[in-house]
């Protein structure tokens, strides 16, 4: 029975460590990262975030009335 345990917490830690390295690969093409629990992102990706923001007056006078 140890065996197995061991056996799957080893299993646990390989998969913990392709996890981290997965979400490190994904966070990169995305340009965020993590810091304090919370996604930050580059200061590009909140440039252009902001260039394609619309006012709340001009979204409504767009959106359609069903």
């Amino acid at each position: 029975m140890d065996g197995r345990i061991a056996a799957l917490i080893e299993k646990i830690q390989e998969l913990e460590s392709e996890l981290e390295a997965e979400l490190a690969k994904r966070s990169a093409d995305l340009r965020f990262g993590l810091e304090k629990g919370k996604a930050t992102f580059e200061e590009e990706v909140l440039r252009r975030h902001r260039e394609m923001r619309i006012d709340l007056s001009t979204y409504i006078l767009k959106a359609r009335c069903w």
